[in-house]
């Protein structure tokens, strides 16, 4: 149980490392160009060179109302790849985390 725990810490912190260079460069663009514009996951997976459904350009219709999966992943493509990459390895880490230390008088917590 301890190597899974260490296991989704590590990629944790490797998926927020890959988050915040994603978050410098956006910064550094933003400031070049005078405005913020944050790098998409789909063009941020067209960069890396991965052609894959991601990859695509998203439908006219901006709304996401339910049906096939390419209008999922055409719209999750859209959102900003930094702040998703944080939230993703921030959300590893603490799956990863250790459970909180008993307290001493404490009662044992029922599983």
């Amino acid at each position: 149980m301890r190597f899974l725990a260490w296991c989704l810490r590590t990629l944790g912190v490797l998926v927020l490392a890959a988050g915040a260079v994603l978050a410098v460069g956006d910064v550094a663009r933003s400031l070049a160009s005078s405005n913020v514009r944050l790098l998409s996951i789909s063009e941020t997976v067209a960069l890396t060179g991965l052609n894959g459904a991601a990859a695509e350009q998203p439908t006219a219709d901006p709304v996401f109302t339910g049906g096939d999966r390419g209008r999922l992943v055409a719209e999750l493509g859209r959102q900003p790849a930094s702040i998703v990459l944080g939230l993703v390895g921030i959300a590893f880490i603490a799956a990863g985390s250790a459970p909180r230390a008993r307290r001493p008088g404490e009662p044992p917590r029922k599983v």
